[in-house]
């Protein structure tokens, strides 16, 4: 990866991270980038409470727990965040 430790996590990487979906290089470089931006440490854990509530509301969706009039093709794609 070409991006040096002075800049931050691009906000699109970001969200690839939290889900798991970067490549090991990429993965690696930018957990080697975590270790001293507190910036993006910051970014990061907002991004991870996010998908934690996204998935734990469409877990909620799928055992009947929430309603929100969504079919469910909508409840299967939260899901698979």
């Amino acid at each position: 990866m070409s991006a040096s430790f002075n800049c931050h996590i691009p906000e699109e990487l970001l969200d690839e991270f939290v889900m798991e979906m970067l490549s090991e290089q990429d993965c690696a470089f930018w957990e080697e980038h975590l270790l001293i931006c507190a910036t993006c440490q910051d970014r990061l854990a907002r991004a991870d409470e996010y998908v934690g509530m996204i998935k734990s509301a469409a877990a909620k969706l799928r055992t009947g727990g929430l309603d929100f009039g969504l079919d469910s093709d909508a409840v299967a794609m939260a899901g698979e965040i």
